[in-house]
């Protein structure tokens, strides 16, 4: 379970810490709601202890990150009172499981799925029996969960997607979706240097022809990044991303992208700033960075053969993002003299697809048969059913969601809308969080961290916009990455075998895993029609990849930093004169 890395020293105790003490004080029976370490689980402090023994609503005196000794004993108390209750619930959850592989069911998290339905049986029943009784209690709610998916599963998409006829028409849909995707509506002859003009270009130029397309799109879209930044510096103010309303809507997000953070403070831009957002969507700036993409990154015409080659732009990248990133930046430092690739987002060592894609130009989305949270490609990169399927394991409330069959038949069409979008508000919000990305700063190091300054012609700054300094600073802050900072300086950086090395890598080059979980977020809002509406709603969603980027890295160091702890030391090597 996360916890805050620096606590006060006026007394107060983080709440994260007196959970945890608590929750260690109950003892073994909880087990199955906890950690190896004996800690409570992350989703059973989120879908548990919060929001059904804490009741921060009820009890707001609850509600902050640090507590006063009153409010930690009264925390300390709720806890052990509930013991019953949560030893209860896991036993149920352990009988929950135990019916759900007799039935064969696979789909969905079942702490997700079920922790909270288990709280409500131990609190109605008490602890399950031996007897069948509690077993038909159990059959009976793995039914009711099933039911209220109506059928939107991973299996579901996978029988639908298995039918050869129904796989080759949906192949035939996205080769002509993928042939129309460059001629847009009202293409006329022509071609100025803003977004409009760049329309018409693309509108008479195939995919195939659009090297002059790619240099004159980057020089647009480098407008569209200096407004980002405008949008940019009025986030991040007073009080942003602090309360608990952002931090509620972060948390909620994180889980189907689907709230848009009002809660925030951090929509306190002028009227002006939000005209900003609005223009960018009114001018189509999201579908401007997709465009270039697929005329070859944003080079120019002599920087690179992948603005002609379609899919085959980059043949031999990795399919991982972080390789196809660093693939890129090396690539668009060495082709130009003017606009190399990445060149658009201020920085020569950043690919312009931000590691959303494995090559220089993203290739046509296929059918598919199979996904794996653990080998899932570039975002951009990935198949009809890889999208679908990180829509369905993801969504608690899938009942909302389309069926399968309008899912696959919206999804076609989306693969084959710039960014993989159909949105223009959420196109938006990718110029937003490159823009953003691109000036995370988690080391400290100034060279990475720079930002674009959009009230002096786009020159880079130290400090970039007040959302990067915002979400620097609380980066800083983080033991582990201060222990990384420390590793980048030494003469002997990894005295641990390299464990380390990798994880201080990711903040090198913090933009992959940013644009990565910041997509799919996106992509999540466009499956249930949720727009970002405003300035505030954008920043809750930027702000809350930020802080979910960062949370995942804190938790990977612990695990690292535990495996570390419980592995031998290599035995000293004898040597001899």
């Amino acid at each position: 379970m996360p916890s805050p890395s620096q606590p006060p020293t006026d007394g107060r105790r983080p709440r994260a810490m007196v959970i945890d003490s608590a929750w260690r004080g109950l003892g073994p029976g909880p087990e199955s709601l906890s950690g190896p370490g004996g800690a409570p689980l992350t989703r059973t402090v989120k879908l548990i202890v919060l929001p059904l023994i804490v009741r921060p609503a009820l009890r707001p005196e609850l509600a902050t990150d640090f507590l006063g000794p009153r409010e930690a004993d009264q925390l300390d108390a709720l806890i052990r009172e509930s013991g019953p209750v949560l030893e209860a619930t896991a036993r149920w959850f352990t009988l929950l499981k135990k019916t759900r592989r007799a039935l064969g069911i696979v789909a969905g998290n079942p702490q997700d799925l079920y922790f909270q339905r288990c709280f409500e049986l131990a609190t109605e029943h008490g602890a399950p029996s031996e007897g069948a009784d509690s077993v038909a209690v159990a059959r009976e709610v793995l039914a009711d969960v099933a039911d209220v998916t109506g059928g939107r599963t991973v299996e579901a998409l996978r029988e639908w997607l298995s039918d050869p006829d129904r796989r080759e028409r949906l192949d035939t849909e996205l080769a002509a979706g993928w042939g129309r995707r460059a001629r847009l509506p009202g293409a006329g002859a022509g071609g100025g240097a803003g977004v409009a003009g760049v329309d018409r270009v693309a509108g008479v130029a195939g995919v195939d022809q659009v090297a002059g397309v790619a240099e004159v799109g980057s020089a647009a879209l480098r407008e569209a990044v200096l407004a980002a930044g405008q949008v940019l510096e009025s986030c991040g103010g007073r009080g942003s991303g602090t309360g608990a309303g952002a931090g509620a809507g972060a948390r909620s997000e994180a889980g189907t992208g689907t709230r848009s953070g009002t809660g925030s403070a951090s929509g306190r831009g002028s009227k002006a700033d939000a005209g900003v957002f609005t223009s960018m969507i009114e001018s189509g700036h999201g579908s401007l960075l997709g465009r270039v993409l697929w005329a070859g990154g944003g080079e120019t015409a002599g920087g690179s053969a992948g603005a002609g080659e379609g899919e085959g732009g980059s043949e031999g990248a990795d399919a991982s993002a972080s390789a196809g990133a660093g693939a890129g930046g090396s690539e668009g430092t060495g082709g130009s003299e003017g606009a190399g690739q990445g060149s658009i987002w201020g920085r020569r060592d950043i690919p312009a697809h931000l590691g959303l894609s494995a090559f220089d130009v993203p290739p046509r989305p296929e059918v598919g048969r199979g996904a794996s949270t653990a080998t899932l490609p570039a975002p951009l990169d990935r198949t009809l059913f890889e999208r679908l399927f990180t829509v369905l394991q993801a969504s608690t409330h899938r009942e909302e969601l389309p069926t399968v069959p309008e899912l696959v038949r919206h999804e076609v069409g989306r693969s084959c809308a710039p960014l993989g979008l159909r949105e223009e508000s959420l196109r938006v919000a990718v110029v937003l969080g490159g823009t953003l990305a691109v000036g995370l700063d988690p080391l400290g190091g100034g060279a990475t961290g720079a930002g674009l300054d959009p009230l002096d012609g786009g020159a880079l700054t130290p400090g970039g916009t007040a959302a990067h300094r915002v979400v620097n600073s609380r980066w800083q802050r983080e033991a582990s990455v201060l222990r990384a900072r420390r590793m980048t300086v030494s003469p002997r950086p990894d005295p641990d075998g390299g464990v380390l090395e990798a994880l201080a890598h990711d903040l090198r080059t913090p933009w992959t895993a940013y644009m990565r979980r910041l997509w799919v977020r996106l992509h999540g809002r466009d499956v249930r029609d949720a727009p970002l509406t405003d300035t505030a709603s954008a920043w809750a969603v930027l702000d809350g990849v930020a802080r979910s980027v960062m949370m995942d890295h804190r938790a990977r160091v612990r695990t690292a930093l535990r495996t570390l702890a419980t592995t031998p030391p290599p035995a000293a090597e004898r040597r001899s004169a």
